[in-house]
């Protein structure tokens, strides 16, 4: 499982804004990607 979040996270690399835009914060460059139950906020 650690794996898959690793690679979810090393494929922003190419593609910083595959993510969604937090919606609690008032930023639309603070996103987030989310791996099952985990969220990365970045």
């Amino acid at each position: 499982m650690a794996s898959n979040i690793i690679s979810s996270v090393e494929t922003l690399e190419a593609f910083p804004e595959i993510g969604r835009i937090v919606p609690e914060y008032d930023n639309p460059q603070t996103r987030e990607i989310t791996y099952r139950n985990y969220r990365n906020v970045y």
